[in-house]
């Protein structure tokens, strides 16, 4: 009872103090202000559920005694990857809004967030909020202005917390889940689990869907998520996981971490493969509640995981760098050769530029403290009037 009344003192003085941060910092991601390359990069963007760098090992800056991530680590290490720290690292500013999957996800894609809302269950405030965000400009309008052809799948079915009423926007923007692999037989038999359909199942799915927007006359971008390392229930441990790990949650991890690397190395080796870039990004830290691996002790910094691969540009400074979810929305667009006017978009930073991230800019507690008041502006420019 003393934290939610905690929570409920908190929504009160956002709620009733206004800011003004998007009149004088949001940039508008038009046409205008974003540059395409000639020759436009395919995109595959995988939020992995709940990744983070804490579960590689203290030898890699991490907070495990041994790596459960060793793929996604190496991967890191190897690749583009922003870092709040000399070495692998990652975002390190969170707050509510951003630390759920449906937050994040708007946050990732639009350089703004789903507005402050007192209640438990931050899914449903998505749902409804999600039908309410029509007018705002997000990566997938750029896109689709760009000639993309998109998909965006996922296990569960996309109508949980409203994500099917924030994506497939457009006649070339495919919406594929659960419903869609029943019906289409992808599924054993009287198949049950909780979210859906478990990622050792969704995988095979996204390399046939890779495989058909790579035969058409235009570039895509492929939208997925994992979710067998969702921390509330401990993880989903599958047939792949390594039986010698005996904790589920520690065995989806590493699992994930497999199977995530097992799909780059198949992209890897197909001949549009040159021409796409990935980008991996953990959605949002865990929920403290899974067990298994140590989180926060002895005052670990925590962060997400963050990997870019293939990209054609080369970052002024990926080290070192304080950040969080509304900056990857020009990053990735930065990612696949766009040059963006001023590196902002919505209130995020091309973190490839040398522009600092507002966090960086006001600090990070003054950002975080200003994103979550009222704003006018907000309510005026990206809700729809219903």
């Amino acid at each position: 009872m003393l934290g939610d009344s905690v929570e409920l003192i908190t929504f009160i003085k956002q709620n009733i103090t206004k800011s003004t941060i998007y009149e004088e910092h949001y940039t508008a991601p038009t046409q205008d202000v974003i540059h395409f390359p000639e020759k436009k990069k395919n995109l595959v963007y995988i939020y992995m559920e709940s990744f983070e760098n804490t579960y590689t090992s203290f030898k890699n800056g991490g907070n495990q005694p041994y790596d459960l991530i060793p793929e996604i680590y190496q991967l890191e290490k190897e690749n583009i990857n922003f870092s709040n720290n000399s070495e692998v690292g990652g975002q390190s500013v969170f707050f509510p809004m951003i630390r759920y999957t449906m937050g994040s996800t708007v946050a990732q894609t639009s350089g703004v967030l789903l507005t402050s809302v007192f209640e438990f269950d931050h899914n449903s405030v998505a749902s409804k909020m999600s039908s309410l965000l029509g007018p705002l400009r997000r990566l997938e309008d750029v896109l689709h202005d760009a000639g993309y052809n998109q998909l965006f799948i996922r296990g569960e079915n996309t109508s949980f917390a409203g994500y099917n009423k924030y994506v497939g926007r457009y006649d070339n923007s495919k919406i594929y889940d659960v419903t869609n692999a029943k019906a289409e037989g992808k599924l054993p038999a009287n198949y049950e689990h909780s979210w859906g359909m478990q990622d050792s199942l969704l995988f095979p799915i996204i390399k046939e869907h890779i495989e058909e927007l790579a035969k058409q006359d235009a570039p895509f971008c492929i939208s997925t998520y994992t979710v067998d390392t969702h921390s509330f229930e401990g993880g989903f441990r599958c047939e792949l996981c390594d039986p010698q790990i005996k904790n589920d949650y520690a065995a989806a991890i590493n699992c994930s971490s497999r199977q995530v690397a097992d799909l780059i190395s198949w992209l890897s080796e197909k001949p549009y493969w040159e021409d796409t870039v990935v980008i991996l990004v953990g959605d949002h830290p865990a929920e403290l509640c899974a067990n298994g691996v140590r989180f926060d002790e002895d005052g670990y910094i925590r962060t997400t995981c963050n990997c870019i691969i293939n990209s054609p540009k080369t970052p002024v400074n990926e080290k070192n760098r304080t950040f969080c979810a509304i900056d990857m929305f020009p990053t990735t667009l930065s990612a696949i050769g766009c040059t963006i006017d001023g590196d902002r978009l919505g209130l995020g930073t091309d973190l490839f530029s040398d522009t600092p991230t507002l966090c960086e800019e006001m600090g990070a507690d003054t950002f975080v403290e200003e994103i979550q008041k009222r704003s006018d502006y907000y309510n005026e420019n990206f809700l729809s009037k219903k």
